[in-house]
């Protein structure tokens, strides 16, 4: 920013009034610049303008717009051409270029995040070998929250604190079929909180069987039990499998039923996590075909209706990882089951998400 001008007042010797600003002050003092009457910058950037939720919601939520900023104001010098003197905006523009940068008003901070990388895209759980990108939630990553609207920025924060989704939970569970059940008592549990951890599952426990109150896969057992509310869980962690071909709009459809019906089932719920299936290497095929009808391809539909149910619900419902296969040689043949070194594998990135997040 530059130094404001300094002015030499002169007052006429016969009886005139003393000028302040040497020329008339809409010629020199517009809108305040430091010195010329610009009040700091004529925009105050705001923080960073919207906040970019990483590592759980750093949230810079759009900090305030800077206190300069339009100053007192540079009041277009004047009548008098006060010509940016301190008092008026000059010097006010100091500090108001960049706007306390980041001063948390509206996005707050968002706690403690496994996912590290960005509010809105990015990927989860700081892209390890093994995750296939994906977002870490509308609310930042795991511990994120409601959005937060920065003032003054003109900006919003996405992600910051707050919001229901924030931990800790009593009983964490997770809800699917075997695929599920696999990679839990394949290292999972040894990594969490055991004792705040359970799996509700069945085989062939895919997502219409979860989106149906009726159906009878929810008298299934439940393993691993929480040493407390094993029978209330508020926190499910639901992957969602299904090999019914469907557009994004069904997707997003089947996956809200699915959350209708776990919120009539477990009234405390607080949070949903939403996976998918662990996937095979780049999501692509092995040389050897998949069981009949199962595949180990997840496809982009229902990654973007994941995507588009989370941003529904802010705060309610996350992304969790997207985890792929090492190699094809974690597969047992062509899939979709891995083979216990496979699980053991695909239980790290898991694992290392919810840990922090539990």
């Amino acid at each position: 920013m530059r130094s404001p001008h300094r002015w030499v007042v002169l007052c006429a010797s016969l009886g005139g009034a003393c000028s302040s600003g040497g020329a008339p002050g809409d010629d020199t003092a517009r809108e305040g610049s430091a010195g010329a009457g610009h009040a700091g910058t004529s925009a105050p950037t705001a923080g960073s303008s919207s906040g970019v939720a990483g590592a759980g919601g750093s949230a810079s939520g759009a900090g305030r717009a800077g206190q300069g900023g339009a100053g007192a104001g540079g009041a277009a010098g004047t009548a008098h051409g006060g010509a940016g003197s301190p008092a008026f905006g000059g010097a006010a523009g100091n500090a108001a270029g960049t706007g306390s940068a980041g001063e948390t008003v509206g996005g707050g901070a968002g706690g403690a995040s496994a996912a590290g990388a960005a509010g809105t895209s990015g990927s989860a759980d700081g892209g390890s070998a093994m995750m296939a990108g994906g977002r870490g939630g509308v609310g930042g990553a795991p511990l994120g929250g409601g959005a937060g609207a920065g003032q003054g920025g003109g900006g919003s924060g996405v992600a910051g604190a707050g919001g229901d989704g924030a931990g800790p939970f009593t009983c964490n569970q997770v809800t699917g079929g075997q695929l599920v059940e696999e990679w839990f008592i394949a290292g999972f549990e040894k990594v969490v909180d055991n004792p705040r951890w359970q799996v509700k599952w069945r085989v062939d426990g895919y997502l219409e069987e979860w989106a149906n109150p009726q159906s009878s896969f929810w008298t299934a057992q439940v393993d691993s039990t929480c040493a407390m509310n094993t029978g209330s869980p508020d926190r499910i962690v639901f992957p969602v499998v299904s090999f019914t071909s469907r557009s994004r709009a069904d997707w997003v459809k089947t996956i809200e039923q699915a959350l209708t019906t776990f919120k009539a089932k477990y009234s405390g719920i607080r949070r949903v996590d939403l996976m998918t299936q662990v996937r095979g290497p780049d999501n692509m095929l092995c040389p050897t075909a998949p069981t009949q009808g199962e595949t180990i391809v997840v496809p982009p539909e229902l990654d973007a209706a994941i995507d588009d149910v989370a941003a529904a619900h802010p705060g309610f419902v996350f992304v969790g990882p997207r985890v792929q296969a090492r190699s094809c040689s974690d597969i047992q043949g062509g899939g979709p089951h891995l083979t216990s070194a496979g699980n053991t594998a695909a239980a790290v990135p898991i694992s290392s998400y919810f840990v922090s997040a539990q």
